[in-house]
């Protein structure tokens, strides 16, 4: 598909992926010398088959590390390849999934959640959940695992994701994010404790494949 037909097409994907920065392109990824982050990964990442293998990228780093910006660079540069893609506040979901259990549409849209390449995830454990908001996450990450790509960003230290999660058990979060995490782009580097539970030990040395340490605030 090229042309105009080609433009209008990705127009559509760019307006239903519903980004909190449509404009931001990994092309203008800040990089100068300083920063961490080198556009040569970056741009690896992003020019790879990660959508394609149902990989995804967790993005973690302190507030204004930009995080959120470069979560939403990598989905518009999937709407650009010409693959579907949708944004989501975790903290916002939790209402609007009571919503649709309420009124009878949750299946349906985990279905087509399910079907589409890009889903991003944005402040993953920035507020508490409740017992369904949780279920339901775990299930919306379970379905996408190797099939589809997935993004989160976080300002929360691996360490604590298990007690963020609540009462989930241990077993359940490990086979979970074991199918889900592919790469992890860490934008800010939090110093790690030295004494870490067992379960954070594992999620760090399984996952931490890809490390940017993101110097200062993005501009």
């Amino acid at each position: 598909m090229g042309g105009h037909q080609g433009d209008k097409h990705q127009a559509r994907l760019l307006k239903a992926a519903n980004l909190k920065y449509p404009q931001a392109c990994i092309e203008d990824i800040d990089t100068r010398a300083g920063r961490g982050l080198e556009r040569s990964a970056v741009m690896s990442l992003a020019l790879g088959n990660w959508i394609e293998s149902g990989h995804s990228v967790l993005i973690t780093g302190l507030t204004g590390a930009g995080k959120t910006w470069l979560a939403c660079a990598l989905a518009q540069y999937a709407c650009r390849r010409a693959h579907t893609a949708l944004y989501q506040r975790v903290p916002r979901l939790g209402e609007e999934l009571r919503i649709r259990h309420g009124n009878g549409s949750f299946g349906k849209w985990l279905l087509a959640l399910a079907k589409t390449d890009v889903l991003l995830l944005d402040d993953w454990g920035m507020a508490g959940i409740d017992s369904q908001t949780r279920a339901d996450l775990l299930e919306i990450i379970d379905d996408r695992a190797g099939n589809k790509a997935t993004i989160i960003t976080s300002h929360l230290p691996i360490e604590h994701w298990l007690a963020w999660i609540g009462d989930a058990t241990v077993s359940v979060v490990r086979e979970t994010t074991e199918r889900m995490l592919h790469y992890l782009l860490q934008l800010m580097q939090v110093p790690f404790p030295l004494r870490l539970t067992d379960a954070a030990l594992w999620i760090r040395r399984k996952f931490i494949s890809v490390h940017f340490c993101l110097v200062g605030q993005a501009l």
